[in-house]
């Protein structure tokens, strides 16, 4: 899945995962979770968000 197609699915701008992905912003929970959701990742990227 590319990241234009994540950020339709996950909701959230392609500029702003593309700063998650790149390490320059922290994911957070609602982030990771939509994330999580779109990719089918079973709860693996919830499990690596930073506690809130």
């Amino acid at each position: 899945m590319s990241l234009a197609d994540l950020s339709r699915v996950a909701h959230y701008s392609r500029g702003y995962l593309s700063k998650v992905e790149t390490g320059q912003k922290p994911p957070t929970a609602d982030v990771a979770r939509g994330c999580d959701e779109a990719l089918g990742a079973a709860g693996a990227l919830i499990a690596l968000a930073p506690p809130q």
